[in-house]
């Protein structure tokens, strides 16, 4: 089955709202210019999943995960307390939210 070119996103920015975005670029060159570097992916638990998309209508299906800066915390990167908290662990940085790509 071919890659959709686009998928449903939360950008979590930090010190911001999170922003819900029905189509963003579904690739690795846009999630490393969205989070500034470097990526990792902290998949979540179905049940993380079933609430965020009760909250924010996100709709990203069973296998979703937040994507981060690998280097946040290096880089000195400001503590995002939305990912952190939706992630269950520290997350720096400007975040995404999305079905595994």
């Amino acid at each position: 089955m071919p890659r959709s070119t686009t998928l449903p996103a939360l950008e979590l920015r930090c010190g911001q709202s999170p922003v819900l975005v029905r189509e963003f670029p579904n690739g690795l060159e846009h999630f490393q210019a969205f989070v500034g570097g470097l990526i990792d992916v902290i998949n979540l638990e179905p049940a993380t999943i079933a609430e965020v998309d009760s909250i924010y209508q996100v709709k990203s299906g069973t296998r979703a995960c937040i994507v981060v800066n690998d280097e946040g915390i290096n880089l000195e990167l400001p503590l995002n307390r939305v990912a952190s908290i939706i992630a269950g662990q520290p997350v720096f940085g400007d975040a995404l939210l999305c079905d595994v790509p």
